[in-house]
């Protein structure tokens, strides 16, 4: 029987779980990590705290039993590295929106009927492409170090564990920086010195590679053991609840959230909906994401300084239903409106 170790590196934390070849969770494990917020719609993270939470995760399950390992994690990240794998600035999150200014830039000098028909989505603040143009404008020497682009915690971990580097095309299909239809990069993006940190694009749940020596010993795992990347987190997601195939909405509330389906067709950027490549190469995956969704949990958990998320739920249930009216915009939205500007209310106070 195989044994799958498993990896979700989310935005609050890493999830591990031991899966059998039937689906059952064996063993599973949690491991938090910080995230840093400031002024201009800044989101960051640490790839060391991801590196650093898969292995307690990893341990505490005991991967030692493992026959294979898969990933999926946060997708429509900017992860910079040097030749070495070593981070030459803080991991960018698919959240932060300081690149309001170079996505307008961007749809005035290419147009965004024309990129919209290339990638299938519209450029904005979350666009990789707007926040490697920010980058670009105020922090230039970070991309000269560069020497790879990741754009998924999930590629980060498989490179930590097999040296190999790449994406998954799912995951790419977010960042404005692939064209849908071929999944292949987009070259022509009016900084093509940022063409050479592309690594390879691979289908979400292909083979990247086996582990090595140094990641065997990190987590406790078995050497030469295959590691799949899988789909990011929406296409796992998709694929996990049963929606792989056309027609079966679902909704998924996390950090973010979103509601989504299986299409055979794109959708329409201009009404809020986002859409993905499916790990099938025939289909699409169409998405109405909120930028905040669970995260608002974790906000006012910590305005009302409650013990857990269960205390305040119950605190929340004792009470009748009343007219206040709360708007979950902590960082901006993506949908139905996409407006990095957007921000929270408690109405009716």
């Amino acid at each position: 029987m195989t044994i799958w170790l498993a990896f979700d590196i989310g935005t609050t934390g890493a999830k591990a779980a031991l899966i059998d070849e039937q689906g059952r969770v064996l063993r599973s494990a949690f491991h938090n990590y910080a995230t840093h917020t400031a002024s201009g719609g800044v989101v960051e993270q640490s790839v060391r705290d991801w590196w650093q939470a898969a292995c307690a995760g990893a341990r505490e399950v005991d991967g030692s039993s493992a026959d294979a390992i898969v990933i999926t994690g946060q997708m429509q990240n900017v992860i910079l590295l040097d030749q070495d794998a070593q981070p030459v600035y803080p991991v960018i999150l698919y959240s932060d929106t300081r690149a309001h200014a170079e996505a307008e830039v961007i749809n005035q000098e290419l147009g965004p009927e024309r990129l919209q028909q290339l990638t299938g989505n519209e450029q904005s603040a979350g666009s990789l492409l707007a926040k490697l143009r920010w980058l670009s404008r105020f922090e230039p020497g970070t991309l000269t170090r560069a020497q790879q682009l990741l754009t998924g915690a999930a590629d980060y971990i498989a490179l930590q564990l097999t040296s190999n580097a790449a994406c998954d095309t799912t995951t790419v299909s977010t960042t404005g920086l692939m064209v849908l239809d071929t999944r292949r990069w987009l070259v022509e993006t009016g900084m093509e010195a940022v063409t050479r940190l592309f690594p390879d694009l691979i289908a979400g749940g292909a083979q990247v590679g086996v582990v090595n020596n140094i990641g065997a010993l990190a987590m406790g795992v078995r050497a030469d053991i295959p590691v799949y990347l899988g789909p990011g987190d929406a296409g796992a997601t998709t694929l996990g609840v049963g929606a792989g195939e056309p027609g079966v909405p679902y909704g998924y509330i996390g950090t973010s959230g979103w509601v989504a389906f299986t299409s055979l067709r794109r959708g329409d950027p201009t009404t809020g909906v986002f859409t993905l490549a499916h790990p099938a190469a025939d289909r699409y995956i169409c998405v109405a994401p909120l930028l905040t969704a669970g995260g608002n949990l974790d906000w006012i958990k910590g305005v009302l300084t409650a013990e857990s998320h269960t205390d305040l739920i119950d605190a929340a249930l004792a009470r009748p239903p009343s007219d206040l009216i709360y708007l979950p915009y902590l960082n901006g939205e993506r949908s139905p409106m996409n407006d990095p500007f957007a921000r929270g209310a408690f109405i009716g106070l």
